[in-house]
């Protein structure tokens, strides 16, 4: 089922029984059955009666509360899950020396970093093989070169493409670029099964994520003055809609991590802090690139969102210096919700699913780690990445 976003400024959520009733100042008011969602994200000004809380907390459905501009303030949620058992060899996996029963904690960090770049490397390399294939024969990758290209059907969106204005010319400085990100990426890959501490793959990650931020500006049409990856705060249009789109996104990974009954405060990778969803952050890391940064290109390379989407506020009290309008808000949660819907081949089984469903099949493969009850002996204590192909 899907997720409701509240997003209009003002709107009132009501309870009719077992519908939910939104009123906007106005327009009017929009109606849906309560058992067609399964989770809410109110961003701004939204208001929820108690009655409505009230029934959320009854029917376990969670309530994210974010900013307008999408940062996170908290949530709304039930009673933990009787997921005693679970919760406890996850404890126990955090905070003790790996054994024949225990999966080694450092060993699930690893492969949350080796998955996070391995698909880098496979985005760019799936943009490097577009731009050749669409001979840059336009200012840009139009939407007819990419359909026309093999890689049209693979996990990347058909609507975007290599900057570039001068035909083939052109593309060279863009595709050294990317090579040089992809072996770099590669070269970051090689070293994470020898990394022996935490600081040291954080280091491994972090390295390999500024090469691949750093040939984005390569990935879109137009000019958004986007250099380098930077969070508080967003600089640039680019930066901004990269933080809404994780922030959306480790929300829908702790809902799954909440459905399986595992503590998402309690991680493997990122360290424990107060508010911070750690074994989120961690699952989240394979598919920042596959999820939000698609969604992010898609808007604006599709021109979904444009520069008047955004306007500059130089109040000295600002949250952030760019804010975004509600109608490019409300076009990126839609963006955002499609390609949580959408459906790819899943790489093990060869299975249709859905991003949705994909975020709570890796939660229970950690599980069935911590649990020690993989299906096969060689797979024991390995927690294996979501990675495309």
């Amino acid at each position: 089922m899907p997720t409701l976003y509240l997003a209009h400024q003002g709107a009132t959520l009501r309870l009719d029984h077992d519908r939910l009733r939104i009123d906007m100042p106005g327009l009017p008011a929009t109606e849906l059955p309560l058992a067609q969602i399964d989770a809410l994200v109110v961003l701004g000004q939204v208001h929820l009666t108690m009655p409505v809380m009230r029934r959320l907390l009854r029917d376990g459905i969670d309530a994210s509360f974010l900013t307008v501009q999408g940062r996170y303030c908290g949530r709304l949620a039930g009673p933990l899950s009787p997921a005693g058992p679970l919760r406890r060899a996850q404890y126990a996996a955090s905070l003790n020396p790996p054994s024949a029963t225990a999966p080694h904690p450092f060993a699930i960090a690893q492969a949350c970093v080796g998955g996070k770049l391995r698909n880098m490397r496979t985005v760019l390399l799936r943009y490097r093989r577009a731009g050749a294939d669409a001979h840059f024969d336009a200012p840009g990758f139009t939407d007819a070169a990419l359909s026309a290209s093999p890689l049209a059907d693979s996990v990347l969106e058909p609507a975007v493409g290599l900057q570039t204005t001068q035909g083939p010319a052109a593309y060279r400085p863009a595709q050294a670029a990317l090579d040089r990100a992809i072996q770099h990426i590669e070269r970051r890959l090689d070293q994470v099964a020898d990394c022996s501490t935490t600081p040291s793959l954080l280091g491994l990650e972090g390295s390999a994520s500024a090469a691949y931020f750093g040939v984005l500006p390569w990935l879109l049409k137009h000019d958004w003055g986007f250099s380098k990856r930077q969070r508080r705060p967003p600089p640039d249009p680019v930066n901004a809609l990269l933080s809404l789109g994780y922030t959306l996104l480790v929300r829908q990974i702790e809902a799954a991590i909440h459905i399986v009954g595992l503590d998402p405060y309690i991680g493997f990778l990122h360290e424990p802090a107060p508010g911070r969803p750690a074994l989120a952050l961690d699952l989240m890391e394979e598919f920042r690139c596959i999820v939000a940064d698609s969604v992010v290109l898609r808007c604006l390379n599709g021109g979904l969102i444009t520069a008047d989407d955004f306007t500059v506020d130089a109040s000295p009290t600002a949250e952030r210096p760019l804010v975004l309008s509600d109608r490019g808000l409300k076009r990126f949660v839609a963006e955002f919700e499609a390609r949580l819907n959408s459906e790819i081949a899943h790489p093990d089984s060869g299975e249709r699913v859905s991003y949705r469903r994909v975020f709570e099949l890796q939660v229970r493969r950690l599980a069935q780690v911590l649990r020690n009850d993989a299906p096969q002996p060689s797979s024991q204590n390995r927690y294996r990445p979501f990675v495309v192909r």
